[in-house]
C-alpha cells in the first residue's frame, strides 16, 4: 500500500462539495493507493468534521483524516485580500502544519479526481518548489506590480514567456519550501499585496512570483489533464479521454488551442498522463452553484453529489460577465465612438438651432 497525502482548505459551506470530491477521489484510485487527507480549516464545525471523517472511514478504512486547525496567531499572519478571503492563502502554511511531510498534493475543493494520483509522487521535484499546470490566462502584469513594490527586477526576461500557473492543483515540495524559507516569503508577499492594494490573484500570484523572482524558472509543469480549466470536455470518469477532432461539427477549437499552449511548457515524462483527464477543475462551472456559466460538467459531478446528499440546483440565467462586456466593447469600439460622436454633433446642432430660434 502507498499512502498519498492530500491537502484541502475548506470552510463550512464547502463540506458537501468536498465530500462529493472525496467519493470520486477514493473510488477512482488504484486498489494499492491510500489517500491520507489533511484539511486546513478555521473554525470548521465539529459536526462537519465528523461527517468527513465518517465518509473517509467508509470509503477507505486505512486512510487517515487530520484536521489542521488554523490558530489565532497563524490567522493573524494571513491578510484577507479583496473578495478572496483568507482560506485560499492558508495553503502557504503547510510546511509548518505538516512538519513530518516533505511532499503533499494540494487540491482546491472545487476539483474532481477521475483517476489515480499516486504516480505524481514518482516525479523528481528535488530542484522544484512545486509542480502545477499552466493557466489558460496570463497574469504577468500582476507580477510586475508585485516586483515593482518588492524592488526586484531579476525576472524581467521571463515575464510574458514563462508559463503562469494555476494554483488549483499543486504538488508541493515542502522540503524545498523549508530549505528556502518560502513560507515566510509567501506571507511577506501576501502582506505586501494587501498593503499596496495591488490587483491580484493573491496566493496564485505569489506562488508564480516566488518561482521566477531570481530570473530562473523553477516550476515543474504538469499537462492540462491534471487541471482541466475549460480545456477538456468530460462526460464521466469512465469516458475521460482527451479528444479533439477538427472534422467534428462540435470541434472545440478554443479548448484545443488552450491545450496546445498549456502543454507547450511540459517536458516529456513517462510518469505523466496526457491522453486522459485526471483532474477536473470546475472554477466558474461549479455544479452546486446556481450562478455557474453552463451545465457542461453537471453530469460528471452529479453521481458523486447524490452520494453525499448535495443538491444540484437549476442554473439561473446570468448577465454577461464584465470581462465579456469589455471584450465586446473593444470589438465594436470604432462603431461605438462613431455613434457617440454623431449623437453629440446632432445634440449640439439642435441646441444651436433652438437657441437661434429662441
Amino acid at each position: 500500500m502507498s499512502h498519498i497525502p492530500i491537502a484541502y482548505t475548506i470552510d463550512n459551506t464547502y463540506t458537501l462539495p468536498l465530500m462529493a470530491q472525496l467519493v470520486a477521489l477514493y473510488e477512482n484510485a488504484n486498489d494499492t493507493t491510500v489517500y491520507d487527507i489533511y484539511i486546513i480549516n478555521r473554525n470548521l464545525d465539529v459536526k462537519n468534521k465528523i461527517k468527513i471523517q465518517a465518509l473517509v472511514s467508509q470509503l477507505r478504512s486505512e486512510a487517515v483524516v487530520q484536521f489542521l486547525d488554523i490558530s489565532d496567531e497563524q490567522d493573524r499572519e494571513i491578510p484577507s485580500i479583496g473578495s478572496w478571503g483568507k482560506e485560499t492563502n492558508y495553503r502557504g502554511l503547510l510546511p509548518e502544519l505538516v512538519p513530518h511531510l516533505d511532499m503533499i498534493l494540494y487540491l482546491d475543493a472545487d476539483t474532481l479526481i477521475l483517476d489515480d494520483l499516486s504516480h505524481l509522487f514518482q516525479l523528481d521535484l528535488s530542484s522544484h518548489p512545486y509542480a502545477a499546470t499552466a493557466d489558460i490566462d496570463r497574469h504577468d502584469y500582476n507580477l510586475i506590480h508585485i516586483a515593482s513594490k518588492d524592488c526586484n527586477y531579476s525576472m524581467k526576461n521571463l515575464l510574458f514567456q514563462y508559463g503562469y500557473i494555476n494554483a488549483g492543483v499543486l504538488l508541493l515540495n515542502l522540503a524545498y519550501w523549508r530549505e528556502h524559507n518560502w513560507q515566510k516569503e509567501f506571507i511577506r508577499l501576501l502582506n505586501l499585496i494587501d498593503r499596496h492594494k495591488l490587483v491580484s490573484l493573491p496566493d496564485q500570484d505569489v506562488l508564480n512570483y516566488l518561482a521566477i523572482r531570481d530570473g530562473v524558472n523553477r516550476i515543474y509543469y504538469l499537462p492540462s489533464t491534471y487541471n482541466s480549466l475549460y480545456t477538456h470536455t468530460v462526460e464521466s470518469a469512465q469516458n475521460n479521454y482527451v479528444y479533439f477532432n477538427e472534422m467534428d461539427d462540435n470541434y472545440d477549437w478554443y479548448g484545443h488551442i488552450r491545450m496546445i499552449h498549456r502543454n507547450s511548457f511540459v517536458k516529456p515524462s513517462q510518469e505523466l498522463v496526457m491522453d486522459r483527464v485526471i483532474v477536473i477543475h470546475f472554477c466558474t462551472l461549479k455544479p452546486w452553484n446556481r450562478s455557474r456559466e453552463n451545465d457542461s460538467l453537471v453530469n460528471v459531478f452529479k453521481p458523486y453529489a447524490e452520494r453525499v446528499g448535495l443538491d444540484i440546483p437549476s442554473r439561473e440565467k446570468q448577465l454577461p460577465r464584465w470581462s465579456v462586456i469589455r471584450k465586446k466593447v473593444k470589438q465594436y469600439r470604432k462603431i461605438i465612438y462613431k455613434i457617440v460622436i454623431i449623437n453629440t454633433l446632432v445634440i449640439l446642432f439642435f441646441s444651436f438651432f433652438l437657441s437661434f430660434l429662441w
